[in-house]
């Protein structure tokens, strides 16, 4: 293990949700809970960055007891139950430019878009797609009012040759975004990621830690995806956990031997309480 004696000075704690802390079936595994709670005692603050909106994860912020806001749709939102620390919007040109070449495409998909608040579809020509699963509302949105609603994320879901004709001309278009194409772990699909350009879970994490008045070196991450690599970068200690696809494991200074199915986020946690002299937390 790297740099062990970083884990000292550690003040803040940001986990991943998917494939980090939820097991397959999208369950807290039992011994992070009790981990957490540990945390809490010797004065550790800890929270979620994740790429769901904020509903989503704050269920699950709630049932961890995270007392600090959490980090949602990838960094584009850092907020609290009661306030808005920090948002993220895309930008008019580039809401336009996913407008016009969605709309021109002729293929099944679904589009939808995360505000700080809602999910909204302006458009759906997939049968297959639970609006309930996206947390959207189902009634239709306009695109106008799209441009007036500050959305921070989109999201297209289509056959994946379909999407990379998409992703290739938003990009054609605009600057303002990047945009990536990933199998959904949570849906069993393709989908097309679109966000801000200078928007990830590292500006989430800053936005955070400097809210709170923590240093670089006093944090540690756990991850496990591939939009956790930026993450990696604003961090004292970093966690891979044991399913964690290789490119974080290389940039990890700890990689856990249980996967998120076994617990791999109390795993890493328990190399701070170790630190603090704290009893470790068993499965």
């Amino acid at each position: 293990m790297n740099k062990p004696e970083v884990l000292h000075g550690i003040r803040l704690v940001v986990m991943d949700l998917d494939g980090t802390i939820l097991d397959h079936e999208k369950r807290i595994h039992p011994s992070v809970l009790r981990t957490v709670q540990h945390l809490q005692r010797i004065g550790v603050a800890y929270t979620i960055a994740t790429g769901r909106g904020y509903a989503s994860a704050a269920e699950y912020a709630r049932s961890l007891g995270v007392k600090i806001p959490l980090i949602a749709l990838d960094g584009t939102l850092v907020r609290g139950e009661d306030r808005i620390v920090f948002e993220m919007p895309l930008s008019r040109t580039a809401i336009q430019a996913i407008q016009e070449t969605v709309t021109s495409v002729d293929a099944p998909m679904f589009v939808v878009f995360y505000t700080a608040d809602e999910a909204l579809v302006p458009l759906s020509t997939r049968e297959d797609i639970d609006l309930s699963r996206w947390g959207a509302r189902p009634e239709p949105a306009t695109w106008t009012e799209l441009l007036h609603g500050r959305p921070l994320r989109c999201f297209v879901v289509a056959d994946r040759e379909v999407l990379e004709e998409i992703r290739e001309k938003i990009l054609a278009q605009t600057s303002d975004v990047v945009a990536w194409i990933y199998p959904s772990e949570v849906y069993g699909y393709y989908y097309l990621d679109i966000r801000p350009a200078q928007a990830n879970k590292a500006l989430g994490v800053r936005v955070l830690r400097e809210a709170l008045g923590i240093r670089k070196e006093e944090v540690m991450v756990v991850g496990d995806f591939y939009n956790d690599v930026e993450m990696f970068q604003e961090a004292g200690f970093r966690v891979a956990v044991a399913n964690a696809v290789p490119e974080l494991k290389a940039l990890a200074d700890y990689i856990t031997q249980r996967d998120h199915t076994e617990g791999g986020a109390a795993e890493a946690l328990q190399l701070i309480l170790g630190r603090h002299h704290d009893d470790p937390v068993s499965r």
